[in-house]
């Protein structure tokens, strides 16, 4: 006996979140830690280096769903960086609510986890000595979650990004 096939509704967010993964890996030269300057934002290479932390697993939102509580309208939010504010009013006509909630249930999240990975020395140099290594934080989503831990060496292939930094020298939360 077949079971019965799913909803419309159903179907549909299934079909969205269905992701094709594709990976590069060893792209060489491997670029070192150190020369990670404003002239490589945007551009896709490989570093290498040693996990020294690893945040836990946390949720990244790529879809916010808002209902409005007057009227039941709702709206959809499509996120890139998984930071969202709630719309400022419904989106109905004639509904003047101005707080809209969060419907968690039907948004659309996706595994998040950040690295923080320390410079290794290069092959058989001593260059690391008398200086602190650097650091640089790495993101990982979806399949490539809990794939490391701290003291793992890895070599990472992704694009660089900026992210705004406080007064205090942190990133911005």
């Amino acid at each position: 006996v077949c079971p019965p096939p799913p909803d419309a509704l159903h179907l549909a967010r299934r079909l969205r979140q269905t992701r094709l993964h594709v990976r590069v890996h060893s792209l060489r030269p491997a670029t070192p830690i150190s020369s990670l300057k404003a002239d490589k934002i945007g551009r896709l290479l490989s570093i290498r280096g040693t996990v020294v932390r690893a945040s836990s697993l946390q949720p990244f939102v790529t879809e916010a769903h808002f209902t409005c509580p007057r009227c039941r309208e709702s709206c959809v939010q499509l996120l890139d960086e998984g930071r969202f504010e709630a719309p400022a009013g419904c989106p109905a006509r004639g509904c003047k609510a101005t707080k809209l909630v969060l419907d968690r249930r039907s948004s659309l999240t996706r595994d998040w986890q950040k690295l923080r990975l320390q410079e290794m020395p290069s092959d058989g140099e001593q260059d690391l000595q008398g200086r602190i290594p650097m650091t640089v934080e790495v993101e990982l989503r979806d399949d490539l979650v809990d794939c490391c831990k701290p003291g793992d060496q890895l070599e990472v292939t992704g694009v660089v990004k900026s992210m705004e930094v406080s007064e205090s020298g942190g990133p911005f939360r």
